[in-house]
């Protein structure tokens, strides 16, 4: 503030002092609004007449029984947005790369800390901006005022990490996103669908060393191409809802690849899909690779059970451990290179 008083960009009304937004030639640079047309912000009192209706507090004079700080304007306390300029600029410097926030924050917030800052050390203050859209339940905003909140640790009751974050998601970070029972189903839906091509993946490299191997250039060449789409979604203002459609694509054509018919399959190529695999979660998250052993370790022994009965030639029995499978939901198939299984449901259409 002491900065912003010597250089000429500060008044001082009634024990508050302000910002002259006039005295910043960009201001609304961020937001877009016409100094002439601004309207003051929410968040301003009006007590006093001011220079002009955009200016706003730096340090506002302490009401009676208000927590004050010592300064030397007075008993007082900063204003909101000169808090966060100060904070961020103490811990991150005078220039952040990326500053974040809701689109509600766009004006009069981050306008206003673009201005203070920038007046005071000459420099820019954020190369990137990101503003988020809203959250809403049944076309409402979530928020605290309206008591419409829903917890995270309140949806991981019901849904795994990767179905909250596949949810997420599915709407750009720019984009308003409805949390309901219908976008977090679909999310699972597809986390399903990942599951499902896990363990499809993870049958083949588990019979590697019986499987007829050749070299398919082509296919190599198409599985490094869904890394560079993906990352050149992710690069293009983090589109994270075309990311979620290149590995639904991968998906697809990995589990025609994989499938048993095929019997010969490049170990170049699994070893791409993997590191393809580890990078999406690396990044997002979404890929649960170090857990599908745990989560199938029921059906893992059934159908161990299931090989021993059939290699015992107990066929009743088998065939009774392959509908106690069915009813848990997994479909079990018996190929040339051993059985393999996965879940079907009402989310999970897509044939393995």
């Amino acid at each position: 503030i002491r900065v912003l008083e010597e250089r000429g960009f500060t008044y001082f009304v009634e024990g508050d002092v302000l910002f002259d937004v006039s005295r910043f030639p960009e201001y609304g640079k961020l937001s877009g609004k016409n100094l002439s047309e601004l309207i003051e912000g929410a968040r301003v009192e009006v007590r006093y007449e001011k220079k002009n209706p955009a200016d706003f507090v730096l340090w506002k004079a302490a009401k009676p029984e208000e927590p004050f700080w010592e300064s030397p304007w007075g008993k007082g306390r900063p204003g909101w947005h000169i808090e966060c300029s100060a904070m961020s600029m103490k811990y991150l410097g005078p220039t952040l790369d990326i500053h974040a926030g809701g689109a509600d924050l766009i004006f009069p917030h981050h306008e206003n800390e673009i201005a203070q800052s920038e007046a005071a050390t000459g420099k820019p203050f954020v190369r990137y901006f990101l503003h988020n859209g809203y959250l809403t339940i049944g076309n409402q905003k979530m928020s605290k005022s309206l008591g419409n909140i829903i917890k995270v640790r309140d949806l991981l009751k019901v849904y795994p990490p990767q179905v909250l974050r596949i949810a997420l998601f599915g709407a750009h970070y720019r984009s308003p996103l409805s949390i309901d029972d219908t976008t977090l189903d679909n999310a699972r839906g597809f986390l399903n669908r990942i599951k499902n091509f896990l363990r499809n993946f993870f049958f083949v490299k588990r019979n590697e060393h019986r499987i007829v191997r050749e070299e398919n250039r082509e296919v190599l060449l198409q599985v490094e191409d869904f890394k560079v789409r993906f990352l050149n979604t992710l690069a293009d203002d983090f589109n994270t809802p075309q990311a979620l459609g290149v590995i639904g694509d991968f998906v697809r054509f990995a589990n025609e690849y994989l499938h048993p018919s095929r019997r010969k399959w490049d170990v170049a190529v699994l070893t791409e899909m993997e590191s393809f695999l580890r990078l999406v979660d690396k990044i997002l998250g979404i890929i649960p690779l170090n857990l599908m052993e745990e989560e199938d370790r029921e059906v893992i022994e059934l159908v161990s059970k299931r090989e021993e009965a059939r290699r015992d030639k107990r066929w009743q029995e088998a065939d009774a451990i392959r509908e106690d499978l069915r009813t848990k939901g997994f479909v079990v198939e018996d190929t040339p290179l051993g059985t393999r299984w996965y879940r079907i449901d009402e989310s999970t259409s897509e044939e393995l």
